[in-house]
């Protein structure tokens, strides 16, 4: 069975990690998008993130002596959804509706992953909430709404982006199930290894979404700083981030973890600012300030809980 890390702060480091990936993210599937389609993309970047997860698996398996698929063994039906969950059906809402829609709007429908993650957690008596837990979601979802809507003339709720927005609140509610779901197997399973077997299991019905537009695609229009996004995306974003989060999970807990999402609009405004000359507003300053104040809230219950 995994333990918990003895050292808290570098427990926390990992989710601030992938605060980073993810939120640069948004910037670099919406260039890729531009070129290929969202089902080939989704197939060819899950790809490159199930050999990198491959890899470090291998890593784990011959550190433990165990064999290379001995983990299957281990709960399986709940394996298998968390894969379906996390893999295939969040990825593919995720990236079929930021297409849809702006980046703006995205970062803000999927700050509502934390609540669902908490509802599920609370509702499969995964976990149970304390006020304090409620309060800092509370606060640090609130500046995600700041930081995503003040001062962005990109955020758009009207008819054009009406279905984007909804398959990205689908996609936000099936990352928040799946990050209440996994932590049982966490505790069970090293988090490279259920990461592994998650995008394992998302390969097929991946393959059977994207491969008629991996044919149809006109990989002429697709240069090598296009594959570069690609495959930085698939290595980082839905490979080594998500072996982050689930150690996270797995040592800080499902909804402290989850609340680490919120910050992820935080990076996106400031990577726009920096990347593309974007303007920050006041509001989007004070949102920043109340995400962080409500992780540290979230870290203050946690601490109180363990004493």
């Amino acid at each position: 069975m995994n333990r918990p890390s003895r050292h808290p702060l570098l427990a926390e480091a990992g989710p601030l990690l992938v605060v980073l990936i993810w939120g640069l993210n948004f910037s670099v599937m919406k260039a890729v998008l531009d070129v290929v389609h969202p089902h080939a993309m989704n197939l060819l970047r899950i790809g490159f993130s199930t050999l990198t997860l491959a890899l470090l698996h291998a890593r784990v398996v011959s550190r433990t002596g165990a064999g290379f698929w001995a983990c299957l063994r281990v709960d399986p039906g709940r394996q298998v959804l968390v894969g379906l969950l996390g893999y295939f059906l969040y990825q593919a809402a995720f990236i079929v509706g930021l297409d849809r829609t702006t980046a703006g709007s995205g970062a803000l429908i999927m700050a509502s992953a934390p609540i669902w993650t908490a509802l599920v957690a609370l509702g499969t008596g995964e976990e149970r909430l304390r006020r304090l837990v409620w309060i800092g979601l509370a606060v640090s979802i609130a500046g995600t709404v700041m930081v995503t809507v003040a001062g962005s003339s990109e955020i758009r709720f009207g008819a054009d982006a009406l279905i984007g927005n909804l398959v990205l609140l689908l996609a936000a509610l099936f990352w928040g199930s799946y990050t209440a779901f996994v932590r049982p197997l966490t505790a069970r399973i090293d988090p490279v290894s259920v990461t592994f077997v998650g995008a394992l299991v998302a390969i097929p019905p991946l393959l059977v979404v994207g491969a008629p537009y991996v044919a149809a695609t006109d990989w002429s229009q697709v240069s090598a700083w296009h594959w570069t996004l690609i495959v930085g995306s698939g290595v980082l974003s839905s490979g080594l981030a998500t072996v982050f989060w689930n150690h996270a999970v797995h040592t800080l807990g499902a909804s402290h973890t989850a609340a680490y999402g919120n910050a992820v609009p935080v990076v996106a405004v400031a990577g726009s600012a920096l990347l593309l000359s974007e303007p920050v507003a006041v509001g989007q300053v004070f949102g920043g300030i109340l995400i962080i104040a409500g992780l540290l809230v979230m870290r203050r219950a946690r601490r109180a809980e363990r004493s």
